[in-house]
């Protein structure tokens, strides 16, 4: 089930454009489906960031500014001791200042209804569509060294 969710996310970021290299962010509550965010990135060659969830609008902005984040991924809301945390509404506010995403990749963790806008892709609307395996992209440990680091070790 795992690996069928990984990949059918995987296709969907590709279908969006997402490709090895690009960065995602990642602004979920701890479930599977932030899992197979995570393992989908891998899958294409893109580089993740997770984002702890509690995070304020301003710091998941600043995370992903500093990523130059193509995409985020992210639940309408999220449920931390009974309270509703209004996920998307903080990412909404974080990408008006981030010009680099251009997906804003929304999944249902509640019943409620969320506002969608032009960067919004209703991910449980569009990943039914997509196919359940996905080849893995292959990439050496140099990939996610930035040009100019120091090699390892070093």
């Amino acid at each position: 089930e795992l690996l069928d969710l990984t990949c059918r996310l995987a296709n969907t970021l590709k279908k969006y454009g997402i490709q090895k290299g690009d960065k995602v962010a990642i602004y979920m509550s701890v479930s599977p489906l932030s899992v197979a965010a995570m393992l989908a990135c891998a899958r294409i060659g893109a580089v993740h960031t997770v984002v702890f969830a509690g995070f304020s609008a301003e710091s998941l902005a600043g995370r992903i500014m500093d990523s130059e984040c193509k995409a985020v991924i992210t639940y309408n809301q999220g449920v931390r001791g009974g309270r509703i945390i209004e996920l998307k509404t903080t990412v909404d506010e974080a990408v008006k200042n981030c010009p680099s995403v251009k997906h804003v990749f929304v999944a249902q963790r509640t019943d409620n209804k969320t506002q969608m806008g032009d960067l919004d892709v209703p991910l449980e609307e569009v990943w039914v569509l997509a196919r359940s395996s996905s080849p893995l992209v292959p990439f050496g440990p140099e990939f996610c060294r930035h040009k100019g680091d120091a090699p390892y070790g070093i």
